[in-house]
This record gives structure tokens, sequence and C-alpha cells, in this order.
């Protein structure tokens, strides 16, 4: 009876960690349609306006679009220098990139000429991700 127990509680003990519902992050999941209102106003100074990564799953990112995307922010950040602050955040072994942006005064419209241009670029890849009102994970102090 004692050995039936144990099992018992040995099975149940395992098994806990499976049953237990998935994690949530509060109700801050993007999903790529965010509203221009989305990203004028942050909800926190340590968030970013827009964040958009390229990552790998062990090929490399798809250096073509990034590439692209990056001569595009530039030229971009070259007419709104007072306006838009971009940071590149290199990560990873196989070029994992992330463009981390805060709007200090662009436009609604330059935001939306942004995040539009933005989409359309970014979805000709796969392996990118973007987010808005977010802070740079991948950030180094």
């Amino acid at each position: 009876m004692k050995t039936i127990r144990y099992f018992l509680i040995l099975l149940i003990t395992a098994l806990l960690p499976f049953s237990m519902p998935a994690c949530k992050n509060n109700g801050k999941a993007r999903n790529g349609n965010e509203t221009m209102k989305d990203l004028v106003q942050l909800s926190d100074t340590s968030n970013y306006s827009l964040l958009v990564s390229f990552y790998s799953i062990g090929s490399g990112i798809d250096h073509k679009v990034a590439k692209e995307y990056d001569n595009f922010i530039k030229s971009f950040e070259a007419e709104h220098t007072d306006e838009i602050l971009v940071e590149r955040i290199h990560w990873g072994r196989e070029g994992e990139l992330d463009f981390c942006m805060r709007f200090t005064g662009l436009k609604p419209a330059d935001q939306k000429i942004l995040l539009d241009r933005t989409n359309e670029i970014i979805s000709k890849s796969k392996w990118v991700n973007h987010s808005t009102d977010t802070p740079c994970k991948r950030k180094r102090n």
C-alpha cells in the first residue's frame, strides 16, 4: 500500500509542471496591427516606439531583407535626424539584428510612412518580428 502511495505522489509531482497553463505576458503581446496612437504614446519611458528583430533558426538571418531594411532606416534616419533615434543591436552567432527605435518628435504622418514601409519590407521574410511600445530586449548597458 505504501508503495502505491509513493508511486502516485511521484507521478503527480512529475506531471504537475506539464499540467500548468502557459505563462501569459499580461496582455501586451503585439500582432503587427498596431494603430498609430500605439506608436505615438509610449506607456513606459524605458520602452521603444518600434522594435524590429531579424532572427535565425539555424541558418542565419535573411540578409537580403535585413540589408534592404537597414538602407531604408538609414535614409529615413537622415531625413528625420532630430525626430527618431535608432539603435542597431547585433546579437547571436548568425547575424541576428534588432532595430530599436524611439520616435522623439516624429509626426503621425511620418510614423505611418515608417510603419507601412516597415511592414512592406519585413513581409518579404518569415524570420523577422516587430512590436511597438516594448523594451529593447538585447540592449547592452
